[in-house]
């Protein structure tokens, strides 16, 4: 019986090595955005769900790129309903925008679809609870948003 014990034991530590090393490499694994954690407590919408504020953007076009979008105060806001409001100046100009999002299936890329019916989709580039870093491409140009709370 004692054989029999040390045995199951053995199998039941093995096992479990066995499983925290895979999860081990799974979690190292899946890094879904360029610039993320490899992993959250939180989900992608409980990430993306909040109001965020332009901290800096980027445009380039053709290997040319510059700090100065014309883009000033903008706070996006995503909401659980799958809702969003878009606000800011471009060029000293106010605009705002509203409407409906939605993850691509792999959840790295949101699509905003206004109320004009207009979409734009936004690759994620970093989605952590105080941080989002996206791109949109417009023609020939590249615009790289970076936001915060």
């Amino acid at each position: 019986m004692k054989g029999q014990w040390i045995n199951f034991a053995q199998k039941t530590t093995m096992k479990n090595l066995l499983s925290f090393a895979l999860l081990a490499i799974v979690l190292v694994a899946c890094n879904k955005y360029e610039e993320g954690s490899n992993y959250s407590l939180y989900s992608a919408k409980a990430r993306l769900v909040n109001t965020w504020n332009l901290v800096s953007s980027e445009v380039e076009n053709g290997g040319f790129s510059t700090t100065n979008t014309g883009y000033s105060e903008i706070v996006v806001t995503f909401k659980k309903d799958d809702t969003y409001s878009f606000t800011g100046k471009f060029i000293g100009i106010p605009f705002s925008e509203s409407g409906t999002w939605a993850f691509n299936s792999d959840k790295t890329a949101v699509t905003v679809k206004d109320s004009d019916g207009d979409t734009d989709t936004w690759s994620i580039i970093k989605l952590k609870n105080k941080e989002l870093k996206v791109q949109y491409v417009d023609g020939d140009n590249t615009f790289t948003f970076k936001f915060g709370e």
